[in-house]
């Protein structure tokens, strides 16, 4: 499978082999969760964190332009600011 190519609204274009040269065939499935901004992003840093306090649950939530920006909090994540001590 060829590497993945992902833009900044969390869209991926992902190219696979034919499905009859994979031996198979190819399932695609959606699924839509009900709920807030609020709910989205507790949900997700829930399975993201080693456990987000309702600071970071309402900070995440308050980037949802509707849903919260994930890619932004993953970004900012794996660059954090340089302290010293």
């Amino acid at each position: 499978i060829a590497p993945h190519v992902c833009d900044g609204d969390g869209s991926c274009l992902l190219t696979l082999p034919l499905a009859s040269v994979a031996g198979g065939e190819y399932v695609l499935t959606s699924y839509s969760y009900g709920g807030d901004a609020r709910m989205e992003a507790a949900r997700f840093l829930e399975q993201a964190t080693f456990g987000a306090n309702l600071d970071d649950i309402d900070a995440l939530a308050s980037t949802a332009t509707p849903s919260p920006n994930f890619t932004t909090w993953i970004k900012t994540q794996m660059s954090p600011a340089l302290t010293t001590r």
